[in-house]
């Protein structure tokens, strides 16, 4: 089962059933006569403009509008000229479709080529009106849009209207042709009564025509037959035939065919088209208005040519491809310009080739080759590559363009006949890049189609002003009822939006971004809707923020009602649907994470009454969460510093009770204690900087108790009589390296006395029993500068810790006498 699909605001994708004779199925493009397989978004709320530069991406509702075209029967128009019906009854006369509908200058209405099993084709007309061009919207024909249809026999097993030939208009909307068979029909638009017809005469009776013809501005029909015939005839009739074996086309042989939907070059005001020959391959330039040509390529075009020959209007180079996948490139007088000459491959070549100019006069060019892969070419540089990324994948039929008014962006699509699937670009390209583009495939419902071939062009106007909706059409060979139709897949909105406001700012994102945020920040999370009104009803329609990436492992889906309509965020016009906003607090974590935000979208189909999840993109926000280190516990060192000088006069009493002065009989000990911590900080998170810090504490020392006279003894133990604080009140080095780290080190001294009556120093047990300790808090501020198109901001996080450290064992460094008095004598501390 094919899956087919179509576009006609920016694609228009049509499928073709397998073609009976050797040649390929090439389609005309809307009512183009350069064949150029592009169509310009002219329009400010195109989503191909709203997308370039915002960041947005491009993409199709779920469910198309469906254009049934059904079977015919002797109730439906007869042919125009002789009156005929096709009788029923010998042959079903189901409906099959070869080639693409088009759309007339204005977009209003579609014409579409069918072919039946009894060898008959038709053309249906359909106008789009106010209210068509609503998802899922279905659409019968009947027989009043069956304009026209023509006999073209069925004999030997040939049906001779199956071939695909599409309808063409012309440039001024005025005139609809068409080959069916062995002719070539035209009419006034509106009145297919006054159709005329000339015979495109081959070279023997059997001719089908298998190209699109072309109306010419100067008021020529011309179009070839795939039995080496062509013919060119005014409006009026006036019809002039020729063969391929004719001096005019080449003097070729007769085996050879015209399957090349003719082209119109402005500048040499000649019709091209190539020569599907073996033995001598090339291109005609043919002026109707003397039937006079130049033939362009031959010795040079190395394999058959079934395609159109695309022209860039304004420099009038014609480009085209053939059987090999070779492309070439040739001035309007016939001069080769370039040419690209691809690889063997495992099959050959019948693909159209897409053209599309930019703003700098260059032409980008698309075409498949012999793997089946993307080509896509820039001239005049000639630069060249094979698309990558996943394209080598797909099977490629008929690569398609879009670009802006100016030509400062292009989109590209193309359909993989092997599955079905059209693959475009959901961003337009930089017409300055030359990067390989990437591709998504269109989320499609084929409703039962099948088909062998499909096409598709792009088409970026199509339907009434007062039906907005962009869309893309496709028409399929047949579906599961046995009857053709086209599908309009209507492009969604550009993208969903999404606002993430947190600590680290405001964060818009279409349809992707990526931020950081540190461990218990708090995100808001805001879901929007661009194009979406749901001021009817609030309950019609909701939106889930999908978080994933948490570090144990979990992830959250949370809903959000609709709030309210307000303006588009990304584009400061239109109006977007707004939801409820929703948070989330980033954990911690002992590693790095990262968590990933996107949207999805449900709307109320009033039909069933059930919620439906839509498709419209979701952006995607990550957010990078890397760890904060917590400060570890460090080193405390304690010491004494005084030098042992045995003068106290300078000393303070205030923190020796004991210190009297005048005997010098009577002698105690003391020292002044310095507490030295040093507490590591911790590094900076991923992206940010060190930008201050601060250590405060305090610390916990004994106070010795006295003992009695002769009782105090070298090495007893002390005993605490009490306790006493110091603080932390000096901090130096404060983000200080030490041994490649940034150190906060902090330092508080206090005085203690020891209670013997010899020198402490190298004795064991003048020592306290057990280690002191810190009770410190560590206070860090990071930084973390951002750069903006309109000038740089920092941002500053501070995190605080706190902790405890014990000291190493007491270092004496050296003792202070200091005398007692005999009053005190009993007494030694």
């Amino acid at each position: 089962m094919r899956k087919l699909i179509s576009i006609l605001t920016a694609l228009l994708i049509l499928v073709f059933p397998a073609i009976a004779s050797a040649q390929c199925g090439i389609t005309t493009w809307d009512f183009d006569p350069q064949r150029t397989a592009t169509s310009i978004s002219s329009s400010s709320t195109d989503p191909w403009v709203l997308a370039q530069g915002s960041g947005k991406v491009v993409s199709y509702a779920g469910k198309p509008v469906v254009v049934h075209i059904p079977s015919i029967d002797e109730s439906y128009a007869p042919n125009p000229v002789t009156g005929d019906v096709p009788k029923t009854g010998v042959f079903t006369f189901n409906q099959f479709s070869s080639t693409t509908a088009i759309t007339d200058p204005i977009g209003y209405t579609m014409y579409q080529y069918t072919w039946d099993d009894g060898g008959w084709g038709h053309v249906w007309k359909y106008t789009i009106k106010s209210g068509d061009l609503a998802e899922g919207n279905v659409i019968t024909l009947t027989a009043a849009d069956l304009i026209a249809a023509f006999p073209c026999g069925y004999s030997g097993g040939t049906n001779f209207a199956n071939a695909p030939s599409g309808v063409t208009i012309s440039n001024d909307g005025n005139f609809v042709a068409v080959g069916a068979g062995n002719k070539l029909y035209w009419w006034p638009i509106g009145n297919p009564g006054a159709t005329l017809y000339s015979f495109i005469n081959g070279n023997s009776d059997f001719d089908m025509c298998e190209a699109s013809p072309i109306i010419t501005p100067n008021g020529y029909i011309a179009v070839g037959c795939d039995n080496g015939g062509f013919v060119s005839t005014d409006l009026s009739g006036n019809t002039h035939n020729f063969l391929t074996s004719d001096s005019v086309l080449g003097s070729g042989d007769s085996s050879e065919a015209i399957t090349s939907s003719p082209s119109w070059n402005p500048i040499s005001n000649t019709i091209w088209f190539g020569i599907d020959s073996y033995s001598a391959p090339r291109l005609v330039s043919f002026d109707p208005s003397n039937d006079t040509s130049t033939i362009v390529g031959k010795g040079t075009i190395l394999t058959p040519v079934f395609s159109p020959t695309p022209v860039d209007k304004v420099s009038g180079d014609v480009f085209n491809t053939d059987y090999g996948g070779n492309a070439y490139r040739w001035s309007s007088s016939g001069n080769l310009i370039q040419k690209w000459i691809t690889p063997n491959g495992v099959t050959h070549v019948c693909s159209n080739m897409a053209i599309a100019r930019d703003e700098n006069g260059n032409d980008h060019v698309a075409w498949k080759d012999m793997n089946r892969q993307l080509e896509n070419a820039i001239t005049p540089s000639g630069s060249f590559w094979v698309e990558s990324g996943g394209t080598n994948a797909h099977d490629v039929m008929d690569p398609s363009f879009v670009t802006s008014s100016v030509g400062d962006y292009i989109g590209e699509a193309f359909v993989d006949p092997s599955s079905g699937e059209v693959y475009y670009s959901p961003q337009p390209n930089s017409a300055i890049s030359t990067n390989p583009h990437s591709y998504v495939p269109i989320n499609q419902n084929n409703y039962g189609v099948i088909g062998d071939y499909i096409d598709m062009v792009y088409d970026a106007d199509i339907g009434p002003v007062m039906s907005p909706a962009k869309s893309t059409s496709y028409t399929w060979s047949n579906d599961a009822n046995g009857s053709p139709g086209i599908l309009i897949y209507l492009l969604s909105p550009v993208s969903l939006e999404m606002c993430v406001a947190g600590p680290s700012g405001v964060v818009y994102a279409p349809p992707n971004k990526t931020i950081t945020g540190l461990p218990g920040d708090t995100e808001n999370i805001t879901m929007f809707a661009p194009g979406l009104d749901l001021s009817g009803d609030t309950s019609d329609g909701y939106g889930v923020i999908h978080i994933t990436g948490f570090p144990d492992g979990s992830s959250a889906d949370k809903q959000v009602n609709f709030d309210c309509n307000t303006t588009d965020l990304i584009t400061g016009s239109g109006s977007a649907a707004a939801f409820d906003s929703t948070s989330i607090t980033l954990p911690t974590s002992s590693a790095n994470y990262t968590l990933t935000l996107t949207e999805t979208l449900y709307v109320k189909d009033h039909s069933t009454g059930v919620m439906e999840q839509k498709d419209y993109p979701s952006p995607t926000i990550t957010i990078n969460v890397p760890v904060v280190g917590v400060a570890s516990p460090g080193n405390l060192t304690i010491s004494s510093y005084h030098n042992g000088d045995t003068n106290n006069s300078g000393i303070d009493a205030g923190g020796y009770p004991n210190l009297v002065t005048g005997n010098p009989l009577k002698f105690n000990y003391g020292d002044t204690m310095l507490a030295d911590l040093v507490i590591p900080v911790p590094a900076p998170p991923a992206g940010w900087q060190y930008y201050s810090s601060v250590l405060s504490g305090f610390i916990t020392y004994p106070v010795n108790t006295p003992k009695p006279t002769g009782t105090a003894q070298i090495g007893e133990p002390l005993t605490i009589a009490s306790t006493k604080t110091a603080t932390f009140s000096k901090s130096t080095r404060a983000g200080s390296q030490e041994n490649g780290a940034s150190v906060n080190d902090s330092i508080a001294s206090f005085p203690v006395e020891w209670p013997t009556w010899r020198p402490p120093i190298g004795l064991p047990g003048y020592d306290w029993d057990s280690t002191l300790t810190a009770t410190w808090t560590q206070t860090v501020t990071y930084v973390h500068h951002i750069n903006t198109p309109v000038g740089g901001f920092s941002q500053y996080r501070t995190y605080t810790h706190s902790d405890s450290t014990p000291s190493q064992e007491l270092q004496r460094t050296g003792t202070d006498i200091y005398y007692i008095p005999a009053a005190r004598e009993p007494w030694m501390r």
